[in-house]
C-alpha cells in the first residue's frame, strides 16, 4: 500500500521472496499485510489448498474493493478477505467474513499481521497497559516493566511477542520519529479485541534472522489486530451463522507522534509541564485523512478555553502549533 500524499510505503515492503520456516509448509513471506484465519498459520495459502479466487468491485460511491474468496481446507467454512479503498479518505478498509455452511459448529480465529520498517527511532504505540506474553504467558505491565520501556524498538535487545490487555482505546500502531511517519488500525475494540506487538528485536541474533527473510529492506515490526484477545485462542461459530468485522489502516505523518485517533482525523496532544507550575507548553498536531474545511479547533482545560482557531484540513497538509499558557 502506497502513500501517495507523503511518497511512502504504509508497510514493510520487502526486496525479495525467501522462503520461511515459519510454518509446516515453509511458506512465510515477510512484507505487506498477511490474514491468518480460520486456522493458526503463516501463510498457508500460497504452496497448495485453499485456492483463492479474485475479483475487483466498482461501487456506485466511487470506491473500489478487491475480493479475496475460499473455502478453508481445516474446517470446510467460506472465508472472505476484502479491501476497499474510498474515494478522497486516505485509509484502507479490511473486512473479513467467515460463514459455517455445516450442521455442526466449527472452531475459528482471526489475525490480522502488518509488517512496519524499523529503525531505533520507532515506537510501538498501544493503548494498552497490560500485556500477556506470546511464549511465557507471563502478565506484565505496559509499556515500562523493570524499569525498561519496551515500546521502543531500540530497548528489545531479545525477541518480544505480548497481546495487549486493558486496551482503552480503539487504535494501535507504530511510529518512526525520525521520520515522522507513522501506520495504524483503528477498530471497534469490543469487535476486534485482539492487539499484539512482536518483534525479533536490535540485537546480534536479530540480525542474523534479518538476513534471512530480506536482503536490502533492513528489519521490521509486525502491528497485529485480531479478533480475539491472543491468536492461540479459538471460538465456536454455529451452523450457518457467520462471523466478521472491518477495520481501517492508514499512515500518519508530520504530527511528531500519535496521542489518539479516530476514521477521520489523528491527534497528537502533548502536555510540557513547567517544573515551577506556572505555566505549560501545548504541543498540538492534527493529521486529516479527509478533506475538512473551516475545521474549529479548540483546547480546553479545567473550563476555560486555551486555544480556539478554524483550519482546513487535509491529509496533504497537517495542522501543527504550539500553545504557551
Amino acid at each position: 500500500l502506497y502513500d501517495k500524499v507523503n511518497g511512502h510505503e504504509v508497510f514493510y515492503k520487502n526486496d525479495v521472496l525467501k522462503w520461511s520456516g515459519a510454518n509446516p509448509r515453509r511458506a512465510w513471506l515477510v512484507g505487506n499485510i498477511e490474514i491468518t484465519g480460520p486456522y493458526d498459520h503463516h501463510s498457508l495459502a500460497i504452496n497448495g489448498e485453499p485456492f483463492w479466487f479474485d475479483r475487483v468491485i466498482r461501487h456506485d460511491d466511487g470506491s473500489v474493493s478487491v475480493v479475496l474468496s475460499s473455502i478453508d481446507p481445516f474446517f470446510r467454512m467460506k472465508v472472505n478477505f476484502v479491501v476497499r479503498l474510498v474515494p478522497g479518505l486516505a485509509a484502507m478498509e479490511l473486512s473479513i467474513f467467515c460463514y459455517n455452511p455445516h450442521d455442526q459448529r466449527r472452531p475459528y480465529m482471526f489475525w490480522v499481521n502488518a509488517g512496519y520498517p524499523v529503525d531505533e527511532e520507532t515506537r510501538f504505540v498501544y493503548p494498552m497497559t497490560r500485556t500477556i506474553g506470546h511464549t511465557t504467558s507471563e502478565v506484565a505491565s505496559w509499556p515500562h516493566y523493570n524499569g525498561v520501556d519496551f515500546s521502543w524498538f531500540k530497548n528489545n535487545q531479545h525477541m518480544l511477542g505480548v497481546f495487549g490487555i486493558d486496551s482503552y482505546d480503539n487504535f494501535l500502531g507504530a511510529y518512526n520519529y525520525g521520520q515522522d511517519y507513522g501506520t495504524f488500525r483503528w477498530a471497534d475494540r469490543r469487535v476486534a479485541q485482539g492487539m499484539k506487538t512482536w518483534t525479533w528485536g536490535s540485537g546480534e541474533r536479530a540480525g542474523h534472522v534479518t538476513r534471512n527473510y530480506t536482503d536490502n529492506a533492513g528489519p521490521y515490526i509486525e502491528i497485529q489486530s485480531g479478533r480475539n484477545v491472543w491468536d492461540g485462542h479459538y471460538e465456536w461459530l454455529r451452523p450457518h451463522t457467520w462471523e466478521g468485522w472491518s477495520e481501517w489502516w492508514f499512515p500518519v505523518a508530520g504530527i511528531g507522534g500519535m496521542t489518539t485517533t479516530n476514521l477521520d482525523v489523528s491527534l497528537k496532544l502533548d502536555v510540557k509541564p513547567d517544573p515551577q507550575g506556572r505555566k505549560s507548553r501545548i504541543e498540538l498536531g492534527l493529521y486529516s485523512r479527509r478533506v475538512l474545511a473551516g475545521s474549529r479547533i479548540t483546547v480546553a482545560a479545567r473550563g476555560r478555553e486555551l486555544f480556539s482557531t478554524e483550519a482546513d484540513l487535509n491529509p496533504g497538509k497537517p495542522f501543527v502549533t504550539t500553545i504557551n499558557n
